[in-house]
């Protein structure tokens, strides 16, 4: 393992790997695009959306047999996928990626007759406190009573679709059979809260999606005035936010035993009285302790895209 993410690191503008351990090297033996390592259903395609690359997953099989597209946006993803020979269709792709933390989005092109009327939804947010308001773990209680209500809501499964930590903390507080709520394809929300996805032609695809506002719930979000005239704030939160998140040490594509015991003992301290909310820098140094960790995804990343790219050459949408 240090071997390979050692060769990985090496070489920034193209990281590779002896072919030994990495199955993207065609001396490998177990090299992907052997005709004993392809896929046998599995049918990935480039699809520019919103002017971004990203990739659309299907398969060659009767049973891959739904009403709308699952898409990823990372070259990883596509490879992670296609060295899974059990999955034969997209459901069973969803329930991997799902069971994983891994994002994708459930597009579907509404009926041009079908209206799509835009309707803010109106959130309650977890309330604006004074500087030096220390809270609680009956104030994270509350919290967690909060983020069920927009969880439970149909298009709480975005939630699950987003990922990393915000799909842990939905898997935490939403029900028991949350993992059902995800196979079920987008909601009838779409047609009013829903995320448009614009290709370079045709109509315009949507998925159900979560505002900032619910994000910041779900994530425990509390503004807190830091002057006197009570015009500025900053927001403290008992979990990192999506986009500190997305760029910390911990996000690697997928949750990890790592990250799961960071959570239990997050949530340990949160509920035992311990743990205090913290703001953006908090987090971000706090989530700051393996930088090789990032580079590493980041280098498997370009190195799956340069495969796809160059040796699959797989077709676009």
């Amino acid at each position: 393992m240090c071997g390979l993410v050692n060769s990985l690191l090496e070489n920034k503008d193209k990281p590779t790997a002896p072919g030994l351990i990495w199955d993207l090297n065609p001396a490998c033996d177990r090299y992907l695009l052997h005709s004993a390592q392809r896929h046998p259903y599995m049918e990935p395609r480039a699809w520019i959306l919103d002017n971004r690359k990203r990739y659309r997953i299907s398969y060659a099989d009767r049973a891959d047999d739904y009403w709308w597209e699952l898409v990823v946006d990372n070259a990883t993803t596509v490879l992670e996928l296609y060295r899974q020979w059990d999955i034969t269709n997209r459901r069973d792709a969803l329930r991997y990626l799902v069971a994983r933390g891994i994002p994708y989005y459930t597009l579907f092109c509404p009926d041009r007759r079908d209206r799509i009327t835009y309707i803010r939804p109106k959130v309650p947010t977890l309330g604006w406190r004074i500087s030096g308001t220390v809270l609680n773990r009956y104030d994270y209680q509350a919290y967690e009573r909060r983020a069920y209500d927009i969880l439970a809501r149909p298009r709480g499964r975005a939630a699950l679709a987003h990922g990393g930590i915000v799909w842990r903390l939905a898997s935490e507080i939403m029900s028991a059979d949350w993992h059902d709520v995800a196979f079920e394809g987008p909601s009838t929300d779409i047609y009013h809260t829903g995320q448009p996805f614009r290709p370079h032609q045709g109509d315009d695809y949507y998925d159900d999606a979560l505002t900032v506002e619910e994000l910041d719930v779900v994530c425990g979000v509390h503004k807190i005035f830091t002057d006197a005239s009570f015009h500025q704030t900053e927001d403290l939160s008992w979990w990192p936010k999506p986009n500190i998140w997305a760029k910390s040490d911990f996000n690697i594509g997928s949750w990890n035993p790592w990250c799961e015991t960071w959570f239990q003992v997050m949530l340990s301290r949160y509920r035992c009285g311990e743990g205090r909310p913290k703001n953006s820098n908090q987090w971000r140094s706090a989530l700051s302790q393996f930088k090789r960790a990032r580079h590493l995804r980041d280098a498997v990343e370009l190195a799956s895209d340069t495969f796809i790219r160059e040796r699959m050459v797989i077709p676009s949408v």
